[in-house]
């Protein structure tokens, strides 16, 4: 469980109260909108566990050699198979109260391994996301980033390695390129590193940014905004329902009253067609009438001529 100051505890209550809150009113909507709400209970166990940054990246990128520098040791293992092949928690010296996560990869064709790095997309702080100059920024990598950018909405670092491997004019060409594809992802391109993990090409200033960045202050503001980023998320969807339905209705009204003008002319038009025909009918009613009246008349002066 994250540990905070007494001053800054509240809020992590006050967040946890709002999950709590909000929980009948999403399956409420879950009902109404047939749209899966966030999973409160993982969102709630985000705030509850020590800040985390998921290292994440296609395989080969070198992510768990990325970790490995990072940490100055060999914590995660490196080879040229996949074998990351579950959530792997690590807490390398010099980051108190931060685990790091290996994921198993963005690209695995093992289709567990994906669904694990995934799922637990959900429950990280930071995401840090290993490229390398080999395939830099690939369609999948920036299929999965636009997730991460429009579903997860979680703070990224990327981190380009295998610099050792090209020149430094081909390493410019790179950034710009990794650059532009993230320009189109984020609406604000995350903070980027080249390094060489086999070299420790600048390792220590990915390492600096990381401690001088997460702050105890920084720590609190994302943990903070993950779960308030999901529920955003969620709530946009739910607006985006809300409207397709209103707009559903109004068009089923339009149909509605356009149906019920033209009942309103056809009931009209009935009226005036029964309004001709009962004049024509009492017409033909009261000519009738007299008819009978006159030929009555007529056979009564008729059979008093006779008597006479």
């Amino acid at each position: 469980m994250v540990t905070l100051p007494v001053q800054q505890e509240h809020l992590f209550n006050r967040s946890l109260n709002t999950i709590k809150g909000v929980k009948l009113l999403f399956v409420e909507a879950e009902l109404l909108f047939d749209v899966s709400c966030p999973d409160l209970d993982a969102l709630k166990q985000q705030l509850e566990n020590p800040f985390s940054i998921f290292v994440c990246g296609e395989f080969n990128a070198g992510k768990s050699s990325v970790l490995n520098r990072l940490s100055n040791d060999e914590l995660a293992a490196v080879g040229i198979l996949p074998t990351t092949n579950s959530i792997q928690p690590y807490y390398p010296d010099g980051f108190d109260g931060i685990v790091f996560i290996d994921s198993p990869g963005t690209n695995s064709i093992i289709e567990r391994h994906q669904a694990l790095t995934e799922d637990y997309l959900q429950h990280a702080d930071i995401i840090l996301f290993v490229t390398s100059v080999e395939r830099p920024l690939t369609k999948s990598e920036l299929d999965f980033l636009s997730l991460v950018s429009k579903i997860w909405v979680r703070k990224v670092i990327v981190i380009i390695n295998k610099v050792d491997l090209i020149t430094p004019q081909e390493s410019e060409q790179i950034i710009s390129h990794v650059k532009d594809g993230l320009s189109d992802v984020f609406t604000e391109v995350p903070p980027l590193f080249t390094v060489s993990t086999r070299t420790g090409k600048d390792i220590d200033s990915l390492r600096d940014f990381l401690l001088e960045f997460l702050v105890e202050a920084e720590k609190i503001r994302l943990k903070l905004q993950g779960p308030q980023n999901s529920l955003l998320v969620y709530l946009e969807q739910l607006e985006k329902k809300n409207y397709q339905a209103r707009e559903k209705v109004i068009a089923e009204k339009t149909i509605f009253d356009r149906s019920l003008l033209r009942i309103n002319e056809r009931i009209e038009q009935y009226d005036l067609i029964f309004g001709v025909f009962r004049e024509k009918i009492r017409d033909l009613f009261t000519n009738l009438i007299q008819q009978l009246h006159k030929l009555i008349q007529d056979n009564f002066a008729f059979i008093s001529l006779l008597k006479k």
